[in-house]
């Protein structure tokens, strides 16, 4: 991935942008060494983008309902 399409595809997901923007030291690794897989990883990571965090994130949300519709039967 060149600097061209890295800016593209930080400009049509504004989440990576906007992680940039409060992250600034990522701008000297990206500038310096390009690492743009392992920012667009990170990235991921940090604000649980991935498959994994939001199936993580769908369970939970599933059991706060269950528990919440079970508080609600026994009254």
């Amino acid at each position: 991935m060149n600097n061209y399409d890295f800016m593209m595809y930080l400009y049509q997901n504004p989440e990576y942008l906007n992680y940039l923007r409060y992250h600034p030291k990522w701008y000297k690794v990206l500038y310096y060494e390009g690492n743009y897989d392992e920012f667009l990883r990170y990235v991921k990571k940090e604000l649980q983008l991935r498959l994994t965090d939001k199936m993580e994130n769908f369970k939970r949300n599933l059991l706060m309902l269950q528990s919440l519709g079970s508080y609600l039967g026994k009254k």
